[in-house]
């Protein structure tokens, strides 16, 4: 990390937190230990950042911006795509965005860790960046469900598609133990996204959007009366 002379004092402390704290976590990584891995004083925390906590609130919001930016995630926006594609075109560069090889290790250690244990700004990170992304699906969701889907219908829509996403991206170990078919490379991951995308619109279109209808299908499923 200090052998890039392209990097500023500000990314090099970035750097150096995200590496640490993707491998220890934010409680036991240390103000000392990210300075010296940066080769930066203490006073330069102070400078840039005020202190630890708003350190790793700024190493998140990089992590994440590196993936919206670097794998151009607002493609997907493209409203002259039909939802379809729009919807492909979103599962297949956030997957990329997880499971590229070229991609530094330690921005997927990070959120790892901050997953399990939660720093102090992680509702700051999910305003400033994560959103974005959200926002991205919600309007591709709402494309597909039409104009009668209300909020509580989109949102689990939402997760499922994310859900089948992150399964690929972080259980990956176990997902290859399963299904010794499964395919990482480029060309692979372009067919778990057409997966993905395929799964979730048959799901979305076969989903009723009546809580009333919903509500009585429950009963029958249930046995009430």
């Amino acid at each position: 990390m200090t052998d890039n002379p392209d990097l500023s004092t500000r990314e090099r402390l970035i750097v150096a937190a995200g590496e640490l704290m993707g491998e220890k976590g934010y409680h036991a990584t240390s103000i000392r230990e990210i300075c010296a891995r940066a080769e930066a004083n203490v006073a330069a925390i102070n400078y840039h950042f005020r202190d630890k906590a708003k350190l790793s609130e700024e190493v998140l919001v990089y992590v994440f911006t590196y993936g919206f930016e670097h794998y151009r995630i607002e493609q997907a926006a493209n409203p002259a795509w039909p939802p379809e594609r729009r919807l492909l075109e979103f599962v297949h560069l956030f997957l990329w965005s997880r499971l590229d090889p070229e991609r530094p290790d330690w921005h997927r250690k990070v959120v790892h860790r901050e997953m399990l244990q939660p720093g102090p700004n992680l509702k700051a990170v999910v305003e400033r960046v994560v959103k974005r992304n959200a926002n991205i699906l919600e309007g591709i969701i709402r494309a597909i469900l039409g104009d009668r889907a209300r909020q509580s219908t989109v949102r689990p829509c939402m997760a499922s598609v994310i859900a089948q996403c992150l399964h690929f991206a972080h259980h990956s170990p176990v997902a290859t133990l399963l299904n010794e078919d499964l395919d990482y490379s480029a060309r692979g991951i372009e067919d778990l996204a057409r997966h993905v995308a395929a799964f979730s619109l048959a799901a979305m279109k076969n989903l009723s959007l009546d809580p009333a209808t919903a509500a009585s299908t429950r009963d029958v499923e249930t046995g009430r009366t």
